[in-house]
């Protein structure tokens, strides 16, 4: 059984080394501290039965290398761990397919249960991750932007006045500040900054 394991935490990457010998017979563990190294491991390493990423990867986070892998057509069970429970990011690798997200602060008896639940193909996600997924996902689909709103949204996140938002889009002041708006109301925002960071945790951005 072969194992790739993508974290840049060598303490724990040691730990998770230990406890994979220690729980599944004749495992080769394999190991990679960013997500370039990685594909590097991935692309000349015999087939793979798992791979474990951390989603807070340096440079490219386990969102990033989760769509590279898709991209390049490269079909490996994965399963995301992380001490972060940030629900955007969670829902994000759930949807580019990964089979489980398995939270750093579970204690090992916990952690090798959940990736053989993984390896036979089960999904694991913790009962309390769930639920917030479930309520994230309800929320997105009551997200209903306009073209023209999107537009300014990503005027808005460059950190655009309105008159420059205006002059790109060719419309008024106006019109730019009806959008900006409804935008607030849309993301329950009070000023641009928070608008722009709620719309980055619904994935919109």
């Amino acid at each position: 059984m072969n194992i790739l394991v993508v974290d840049d935490h060598q303490v724990f990457l040691q730990g998770l080394i230990f406890l994979l010998e220690n729980n599944f017979d004749g495992v080769n563990v394999l190991t990679a501290n960013n997500a370039n190294t990685s594909l590097e491991i991935i692309e000349k390493s015999p087939e793979l039965d798992l791979l474990i990423i951390d989603i807070g990867l340096p440079e490219i986070d386990g969102c990033a290398l989760l769509k590279l892998l898709n991209e390049r057509d490269l079909i490996i069970p994965c399963c995301i761990i992380s001490a972060s429970e940030e629900i955007a990011k969670i829902h994000t690798v759930m949807s580019l397919g990964a089979m489980g997200f398995i939270p750093k602060e579970w204690d090992s008896e916990q952690i090798a249960e959940g990736l053989k639940k993984i390896l036979d193909g089960e999904i694991v996600v913790p009962d309390d991750i769930q639920k917030k997924l479930h309520t994230f996902d309800n929320l997105r689909k009551k997200i209903v932007l306009s073209k023209r709103q999107r537009d300014v949204l990503e005027l808005l996140k460059d950190g655009l006045s309105n008159v420059r938002i205006s002059q790109i889009l060719n419309i008024s002041e106006y019109t730019v500040k009806s959008h900006v708006s409804a935008l607030f109301q849309v993301f329950d925002a009070e000023n641009r900054m928070e608008c722009v960071e709620n719309a980055k945790k619904f994935g919109v951005l």
